[in-house]
């Protein structure tokens, strides 16, 4: 877990747009925090874990760490979500969560969730382009080549942990109208429609409604990774999506509804909870995060990438490969922040336990 100090200061950074200032120091300090080992089995999440430990929130204590222009206010998340003692209505706005996957960061997620930047598939393509960078590669690699590692990530994760991706009606309009299209499912398009420039049309950027992915693709390099990489996960994506067999879960899309319109950004945590608060964004609306929680995740996708370098002549390191993941997921919320929560107020929530 990352010292609370760290956390504040990569948060308000991110939403000031100075979270470039504090990089160095974060990572620094997650070169010591990684158990990676290139040769086990990858360690699993303690939101995996912690089923038989959850405990009962007790109380939350609420801080503002920066105003924002508008948005709500602090006496509205005190009597949204509780202070020195929690309501049972309360309690239930914040679910402990175990056995769940990373989602997107938006506030139109109308169920309890755990955030991050583009969700587990953002960590992944995060992942994949430190292990490009690690193997000295300034190039994204070639579609087979992205294709064939989600397909053995894949295999790596557990049914009960989803890979989702966010998008919305808007976008799914948008690639219906320009295929001149009445109807579009894109959970199982037509062999007609996948032969017509399908998957092309997906992976540009007025095609997302995951604002982190449209970020991805129209800025790579302020992301710092190579151009055409997002679009070679995203395809990636939505060939194991059409490929999987019916009653498999391990790949979806979230359908989000209406407008992004979040009223606040809210950074989420838990001592000895045994799991992670997830709050509902769309209830807010307001943005989640909870820095802890892809933490267990990266250590993973790490372990993975340092095991697929064996096949190839230049081999990796989990530790370093952490190390180069969590500098891009700094850069990542740093960049994607500031668009999404530029202007919004910053709050903390730190819950207890009994």
């Amino acid at each position: 877990q990352l010292p609370e100090e760290f956390q504040q200061m990569k948060l308000v950074g991110a939403l000031l747009g100075g979270f470039h200032t504090v990089l160095g120091i974060s990572v620094s300090d997650a070169k010591q925090g990684c158990p990676c080992q290139e040769g086990s089995v990858p360690p699993q999440s303690l939101i995996e874990t912690a089923s038989h430990n959850l405990h009962r929130l007790s109380s939350v204590e609420i801080r503002q760490e920066h105003q924002g222009s508008g948005g709500l206010s602090l006496p509205e998340l005190h009597e949204r979500y509780g202070s020195v003692e929690l309501s049972e209505e309360q309690r239930h706005r914040a679910l402990v969560l175990a056995n769940s996957s990373l989602d997107c960061l938006d506030d139109r997620v109308d169920q309890p969730v755990l955030a991050t930047p583009g969700g587990e598939l953002g960590e992944f393509a995060l992942a994949l382009a430190a292990y490009m960078q690690e193997k000295d590669s300034h190039n994204s690699p070639n579609q087979e080549v992205v294709d064939s590692l989600f397909a053995n990530y894949l295999e790596t994760v557990p049914v009960s942990r989803r890979i989702s991706l966010c998008t919305d009606q808007k976008a799914l309009q948008r690639v219906a109208a320009d295929l001149s299209i009445g109807h579009l499912d894109l959970q199982a398009p037509s062999k007609h429609l996948k032969t017509s420039g399908l998957l092309e049309k997906l992976a540009q950027p007025e095609s997302q409604g995951d604002r982190h992915f449209r970020l991805l693709l129209e800025h790579p390099g302020e992301y710092n990774l190579p151009p055409g990489l997002a679009e070679a996960v995203l395809k990636a994506f939505y060939q194991q999506l059409w490929q999987q067999e019916a009653g498999s879960s391990k790949l979806q899309l979230r359908m989000l509804q209406g407008e992004a319109d979040p009223q606040a950004f809210l950074e989420v945590s838990c001592q000895k909870c045994g799991g992670i608060p997830a709050l509902i964004p769309r209830e807010g609306p307001v943005l989640v995060s909870q820095l802890d929680a892809p933490l267990q995740r990266r250590q993973e996708l790490a372990a993975f990438f340092a095991r697929a370098s064996r096949s190839t002549p230049r081999k990796v390191g989990a530790k370093a490969l952490y190390q180069r993941i969590e500098q891009l997921a700094l850069l990542a919320l740093d960049k994607t922040g500031s668009h999404i929560a530029a202007g919004l107020p910053f709050y903390t929530l730190n819950y207890s336990s009994y």
